[in-house]
């Protein structure tokens, strides 16, 4: 299992580096959602690392919370602030009465990134990419 990992942090990246593409555009409700995946998939990669495989994402947020946030193997606010773009991530993709604003979209990217180096930390050599 562990050859997904540098595919699903890649991705995450990919996702990353949309999300920052479409808030230079003003697309901030796309930028959030991409930024939630960016997180979403580097959660994955983590899970992963521990031969665990979810694609629900409540799952992923859940066991993600039980087997990293709880043990503090990476710090608990990651798994606080997954919660909270998963969140911003349906409300920017499903609810049409919901704006996210550019300071919302930028918060959510900013915690993508935090969550990717973090992870990339803790995964180490197991996140690199052949393609880098």
């Amino acid at each position: 299992m562990t050859r997904s990992i540098p595919l699903l942090v890649a991705k995450a990246r990919e996702d990353l580096r949309t999300a920052e593409d479409d808030l230079k555009l003003s697309h901030v409700n796309a930028a959030a959602s991409r930024a939630y995946y960016a997180m979403f998939h580097v959660a994955q990669g983590l899970l992963a690392s521990e031969n665990l495989a979810f694609s629900k994402h409540s799952a992923v947020i859940a066991e993600y919370g039980r087997v990293f946030a709880k043990s503090a193997r990476l710090d608990p606010v990651y798994h606080a602030q997954l919660q909270a773009a998963f969140e911003r991530r349906g409300d920017a993709d499903y609810d049409e009465t919901v704006h996210t604003t550019p300071a919302e979209a930028q918060e959510v990217i900013g915690w993508a990134h935090e969550f990717i180096d973090a992870a990339s930390d803790y995964l180490g050599p197991l996140a690199a990419s052949d393609e880098a």
